[in-house]
């Protein structure tokens, strides 16, 4: 069977997860009958929507968007105190080829009443288990949520979404808790959105720069566009404590304006380096500025890319084993929020 894209969908409320199997295989069957068409696939996702419905539908959008480069078996987990029992909703889309087809799985689970409680049985067998499972949750992680503890049992990865909360310090600090725990690898999408600040110091730095910032005082501020630091410059300053070492004063400025994203990063040092990363208003692109001791200023304008959502998801679901940047930064971000 050969073609463009395929498109087919089941639901049914008070289901069984055998059910939901059947009618994985059943979308997978070609229109005119036989076996199930092989699936290329490269991950299982396992997603958590909120309780409000607006945050949810766009959780599935997001989902949505991975198809295109990572197709999958996404499932989507909600919860509902009303009733009791699983409603559940699969589709199945495919880019159909001789053979084969590749193919973006969604299973949309909603637990309600006790059935709640046995959420890792009712996701289990429904991942590929010749797959990695990536669990994303779009929220604070609590080190004590039982749902939260019951999915990533099944995962090797888990990307939460600190950053969706107000509270910086306190979402950094919970990142540390379960950063330390002995469940899955982890990651937030507050790490992945710093990442072109890290990459563009990177590109205009020299190997012997670090060095020199090392050998005398350093100090380093992290300016923010919001009235409390973010989970994301408290992560990027604690990057750069992690990269630099104890002796890097690091302060957090806010500037006026409710933007939430970072404005600018400053170092200086008495070593005689210093490093200036300003973002150009509202332009994607931010004007930098690196000096050292006896030399003019050279000023550069390098592009900054817009966080997108699917995108920086799609990012950390490439990296299946743990990030040892990312955890030296959420502890000296921690550090940082408790001083």
């Amino acid at each position: 069977m050969t073609g463009g894209p395929a498109w087919a969908e089941w639901d049914g409320h008070g289901v069984t997860v055998a059910e939901v199997l059947t009618q994985l295989a059943e979308l997978r069957a070609p229109t005119e009958g036989g076996a199930p068409l092989a699936l290329a696939s490269v991950l299982n996702l396992v997603a958590v929507a909120p309780g409000d419905h607006e945050d949810a539908a766009e959780v599935s959008e997001v989902i949505e968007r991975l198809a295109g480069h990572q197709p999958s078996r996404a499932i989507l987990v909600q919860v509902d105190d009303d009733g009791e029992g699983i409603d559940a909703q699969v589709s199945s889309s495919c880019n159909l080829a001789a053979g084969s087809s590749v193919c973006f799985e969604r299973v949309v689970l909603t637990l309600r009443g006790q059935t709640r409680e046995g959420a890792a049985s009712a996701v289990m067998p429904l991942l590929r288990p010749e797959l990695p499972c990536f669990l994303w949750w779009p929220a604070t992680p609590t080190r004590d949520d039982p749902l939260l503890n019951a999915l990533a049992g099944l995962a090797g990865r888990l990307v939460t979404e600190a950053g969706r909360d107000d509270d910086g310090k306190a979402g950094v600090r919970a990142l540390g808790a379960v950063a330390e725990g002995d469940g899955p690898a982890v990651t937030d999408l507050g790490w992945a959105a710093v990442t072109p600040w890290r990459q563009l110091m990177a590109q205009i730095t020299r190997p012997g720069d670090l060095e020199t910032l090392r050998r005398g005082a350093a100090m380093a501020a992290v300016s923010y566009g919001s009235p409390e630091p973010s989970v994301k410059a408290l992560l990027l300053a604690g990057w750069l404590r992690e990269v630099v070492g104890p002796g890097l004063w690091v302060e957090l400025h806010s500037r006026p304006g409710d933007t939430g994203r970072i404005e600018g990063v400053n170092i200086d040092s008495t070593s005689g380096l210093s490093l200036a990363m300003e973002r150009l208003g509202d332009r994607p692109a931010v004007a930098l500025t690196l000096s050292r001791a006896g030399r003019a200023a050279g000023r550069r304008v390098l592009p900054l890319r817009a966080p997108v959502r699917s995108v920086l998801l799609a990012g950390e679901l490439e990296l299946q084993r743990s990030d040892p940047s990312f955890e030296g930064a959420v502890r000296s971000a921690a550090g940082l929020a408790a001083a």
